[in-house]
């Protein structure tokens, strides 16, 4: 049973319930993704539990839209193997589930690739990828059964973001 708080006479849930979509991209390749909203840009993400970090398409990073940490890169390996520099980059905030997270990490990487077979296989635009990092900071389950994604919110993973 869910444990509930009650805040103002309302109840407010510590989890976070959020839909998720199982979609065929080609004849053996099935996505996770969500819908999401970064810094007032609403797009998918794909759930990728391989990927390390978080992602955003660096073509929506503008000045309005993330700001970047000019000390902040990384190295990024692909599954090809890859290698380039990468920008971090954070989100005021990142809207899922009815919930703002607040000062939400994104690394910001092109995702023509990704988006090119999105665009020919299903007519749908990804704005980035929620990695194991968002996943192990919320203690995120993904439900099959359900298709949703549970979040977990305590004072440890709010005081961080």
């Amino acid at each position: 049973m869910e444990k509930k708080k009650i805040i103002a006479g309302n109840y407010y849930s510590n989890h976070i319930h959020v839909p998720i979509e199982l979609i065929k991209l080609e004849d053996n390749s099935l996505h996770i993704v969500t819908t999401v909203e970064i810094d007032g840009i609403v797009g998918e993400m794909i759930i990728d539990t391989g990927a390390s970090v978080s992602v955003i398409d660096k073509t929506l990073c503008s000045n309005v839209l993330c700001h970047s940490d000019n000390s902040a890169h990384l190295q990024s390996a692909s599954v090809t193997g890859q290698i380039e520099n990468v920008e971090v980059v954070q989100a005021d905030y990142l809207k899922i589930g009815g919930r703002k997270l607040k000062k939400v990490p994104l690394v910001a990487i092109d995702l023509k690739y990704v988006n090119a077979m999105y665009e020919k296989n299903l007519r749908r635009k990804i704005i980035g990828l929620l990695g194991c990092d968002f996943f192990v900071h919320y203690q995120v389950i993904i439900d099959y059964a359900n298709l949703k994604l549970t979040l977990k919110l305590n004072k440890k993973t709010l005081s961080k973001h």
